[in-house]
């Protein structure tokens, strides 16, 4: 049994993956996902529920979202245990994507290769399949979705900084622009960023960066870079970082066979079955895959949810080809 919380929740069970119906037992299996074998009192799991609008018999209405839970878990139904005050989820924390997430995160800091590092971060990151515990994240699950949020983002950023150190400037460029695209005001990214482009020759660039970086930061807070960036501006304009690796990167790093490089996906498809079919019988053959239709019917949707079951049954894959307004596809590697 797998329970995956980077993302709309999902929980696997005997190796067929499927979402709890209704936001109830989605709501209350999140909430027992939140303090892994560990008793979460009754009234906690039903504020979990319904808010401050409970039912009028809530340990009746409690009752009956737990054996729905336990329904959806099959024959793993014993997981949810009846301990006073509440209940718990008897689980091994490797079968949560979060904790396995963690693991990989830590697994990188302690090694000393980077380029091993930076495949641990690869397979730790794959991982996310959306904003961690999916529709809850800005509910009662904010504190832990918060927190998983920021090693997230400290992972990519270490990520930046571990593809210069293995010899693979370029692949660190293209990683740190994305990220300080998406996060312009965090240091990190520019910090990596500016070393990446100085690394690969390109100084003049670097420091551009950092101009820009020091412009939106009085424009948006008012305030200066910090020291430590002044500092890598200084280095680059006396050329004490080293001399930029010529002719591309030493060394490409890859991650290891399936891991995914997949788009985040959003919430439950429900209706697709015998398209998912049809699709996981095709990606399981061919190399690439075409769904063609008029526009706005659901085809990029429809090839993320067949991409994300298909890497799940071991195969691999990536991104969209041609999201465009008659056809999406996949192609497999």
């Amino acid at each position: 049994m797998l329970f995956r919380v980077l993302g709309p929740l999902e929980v696997e069970v005997d190796g067929v993956p499927g979402t709890p119906p209704g936001r109830g037992p989605r709501a209350l299996l999140t909430a027992l996902l939140l303090r892994p074998n560990k008793v979460v009192p009754a009234y906690a799991l039903a504020r979990s529920i319904w808010g401050e609008e409970l039912p009028g018999q809530v340990d009746k209405a409690l009752h009956q979202v737990v054996a729905r839970v336990r329904r959806a878990l099959g024959a793993h139904s014993a997981a949810v245990v009846t301990r006073p005050p509440g209940y718990l989820l008897a689980v091994d924390e490797s079968a949560i994507d979060a904790a396995r997430f963690e693991a990989r995160y830590r697994a990188a800091q302690s090694t000393e290769d980077a380029a091993t590092a930076v495949v641990l971060l690869q397979e730790a990151l794959a991982l996310w399949r959306g904003p961690a515990y999916g529709e809850f994240a800005d509910d009662f699950a904010r504190p832990a979705a918060t927190r998983l949020e920021e090693l997230r983002l400290v992972a990519l950023e270490d990520q930046a900084a571990l593809l210069i150190a293995c010899g693979a400037p370029a692949q660190a460029v293209a990683h740190a622009s994305d990220l300080a695209a998406a996060y312009p005001l965090r240091e990190r990214p520019i910090e990596g960023l500016m070393r990446a482009l100085h690394a690969v020759g390109r100084s003049g660039e670097a420091l551009t960066v950092f101009q820009r970086h020091r412009k939106h930061l009085a424009d948006e807070l008012g305030i200066d870079p910090s020291t430590g960036l002044r500092d890598l501006e200084s280095q680059i304009l006396r050329d004490d970082l080293g001399a930029p690796v010529r002719g591309g990167d030493r060394h490409v790093v890859r991650p290891r066979a399936n891991v995914p490089t997949l788009p985040w996906r959003t919430p439950a498809l429900f209706g697709r079955d015998e398209e998912l079919r049809l699709l996981a019988e095709s990606l399981a053959t061919r190399r690439l895959v075409t769904v063609v239709g008029p526009g706005g019917v659901g085809k990029t949707r429809l090839m993320i949810e067949a991409g994300h079951q298909h890497v799940r049954r071991g195969g691999t894959a990536c991104g969209p080809i041609s999201p465009l307004s008659s056809r999406s596809g996949w192609s497999t590697r």
